[in-house]
């Protein structure tokens, strides 16, 4: 009889560990994000309440770890207000740091404050929109744990809260696009042609891609300058995937060699990689920011550095425009 007894534990042993793999597998599945950055212990689905046009259902996240941040219990609820997904997540005490670097509380309930996110709702999209890549990432990965569990364990014959799930994840892609990022640390240094800006950004995240340490430089001049990226950062691949040998990628906008230099390296980007640089190019200004409260050298310069930003920024999107134009004719002339 002990036999048996031990068994049927090793087989219910077996069957809960089965589970739970197939449950973080199918969290993944869910996912576009390519990294394993949120680790989540268990989620317990907790009491639905139906009273139209409001509507939830509660689940409690155990054991969550983001980059370095622990919580030991993550109440959250899935919302459908009027039709509208969102998300609300509960900061409960004994949490030693708020869910979100960016904590607004929108309320209160039974003694416990709470955010809520409706990626439709003005307010929520713009919070969302400007928000810290680690806030961004767990109240999208909170979504797609939802969702992978209403996949694994059952969501009823309508499969009504995984379209809710579905629809805020989708909501949450659809936002204002941009880079995201935790912080950014800046060396200034100089050298014959003028300043030189080396930013370490941390946690950048793009199109469900993230960077724990981006790097790249900015060589500032009145045409625009230069920004380079290099290979030899491991962690450049996860954002960044130019097909040549090249060691470095420059993009030039000052000088008519570096202007057309560029343009040839234009055509063989990307697409997804053509947008990133427009995007960090058009983030300059925000990092410089950063930069001028780190150094008091480059607080004299802001206003200069942010004109030559907003120049290179410029000129690369003349260098994506002339490119979709040279595309359009090559088209054309095809038909």
């Amino acid at each position: 009889m002990p036999n048996k007894q031990l068994l049927l534990q090793e087989i219910h042993d077996a069957y809960a560990e089965s589970e739970s793999y197939y449950e973080r597998w199918k969290i993944r599945e869910a996912s576009s994000f390519n990294g394993e950055c949120l680790t989540i212990g268990s989620i317990v689905r907790g009491i639905e309440q139906d009273c139209p046009p409001y509507n939830q259902v509660d689940f409690i996240f155990e054991s969550v770890a983001l980059y370095g941040r622990h919580w030991r219990r993550l109440p959250v609820r899935l919302v459908e207000h009027a039709g509208s997904p969102g998300l609300v997540i509960f900061n409960p005490y004994g949490n030693a740091i708020a869910p979100l670097h960016h904590w607004l509380a929108d309320g209160n309930e039974d003694g416990i404050d709470f955010m809520l996110i409706v990626a439709r709702n003005k307010n929520s999209r713009r919070r969302l929109t400007g928000a810290p890549a680690s806030d961004l990432i767990l109240i999208r990965e909170l979504a797609v744990g939802i969702l992978g569990h209403l996949v694994v364990h059952g969501d009823g014959p309508d499969k009504r809260w995984s379209r809710v799930a579905r629809r805020l994840i989708q909501e949450i892609d659809e936002i204002p696009e941009r880079l995201h990022y935790d912080s950014v640390a800046v060396t200034l240094a100089r050298d014959k042609k003028g300043a030189v800006l080396v930013f370490n950004v941390a946690t950048l995240y793009f199109r469900g891609r993230c960077a724990r340490n981006f790097h790249f430089i900015w060589r500032p001049n009145h045409s625009g300058g230069t920004i380079e990226v290099h290979r030899s950062n491991a962690e450049t691949s996860m954002i960044v995937s130019w097909t040549d040998n090249r060691e470095t990628l420059t993009l030039g906008t000052g000088t008519k060699a570096e202007f057309t230099s560029s343009a040839d390296l234009w055509r063989n980007l990307t697409s997804a990689d053509q947008i990133f640089f427009k995007l960090l190019a058009k983030a300059i200004p925000d990092l410089l920011h950063h930069a001028c409260e780190q150094h008091a050298d480059l607080a004299k310069m802001n206003g200069l550095l942010i004109r030559q930003a907003r120049i290179f920024s410029s000129r690369l999107r003349r260098i994506d425009r002339r490119q979709h134009f040279v595309n359009y004719l090559v088209k054309t002339l095809k038909k």
